[in-house]
């Protein structure tokens, strides 16, 4: 292999590995918001995972946008 096909393809594994990365702390961040939602009330347990999905999608669409 040529050192540019090396670069692109640790290049295409590092990206990957970011996006996988990215989804399992995203996923973590929401079990756990779900485990302390679960002793509230609905109302409230609703508008904090509410709040939630809105800053993991604005994390999302940060990251996107930074690409």
């Amino acid at each position: 292999m040529t050192p540019e096909e090396v670069k692109l393809a640790l290049t295409e594994l590092a990206d990957e590995t970011a996006k996988k990365s990215l989804t399992v702390v995203a996923m973590g961040h929401a079990t756990a918001v779900a485990g302390i939602a679960a002793a509230l009330p609905a109302p409230d347990a609703k508008a904090i995972i509410d709040h939630v999905i809105g800053m993991l999608t604005e994390a999302r669409d940060a990251i996107g946008d930074m690409k």
